[in-house]
């Protein structure tokens, strides 16, 4: 998030008349995910499928119509920086707040 809120921010003090939005939509239940996660469920017993899709449905709540509505509507009302998502405003809350070494390992 860093290095595109600087690029956003440069952009519009070089190019005022440019407008750019940052778009943080978290996780967004797509197949692409899902096939990106190898959540493939076909070699699965019925209960581990059952087990799957509830871990899928927990880490995805966002879906992608919600998603292009959101960033449509917010770049209409001109907002520059969209986080879509309680995972994405969580995932920002942590990274703008909590110091570096606190969650990593670094």
């Amino acid at each position: 998030a860093g290095f595109t809120q600087s690029l956003s921010l440069e952009c519009q003090a070089l190019c005022p008349n440019v407008v750019c939005h940052t778009v943080h939509p978290g996780f967004v239940k797509t197949s692409l995910l899902k096939n990106g996660l190898k959540l493939d469920t076909t070699t699965l017993s019925s209960g581990e499928k059952r087990n799957a899709e509830k871990a899928w449905d927990i880490i995805t709540v966002t879906e992608s119509e919600e998603v292009a509505k959101s960033v449509l509507s917010q770049m209409l009302a001109e907002e520059r920086f969209i986080v879509i998502g309680p995972d994405a405003y969580l995932n920002y809350w942590i990274s703008t707040y909590i110091p570096r070494g606190v969650y990593l390992n670094n």
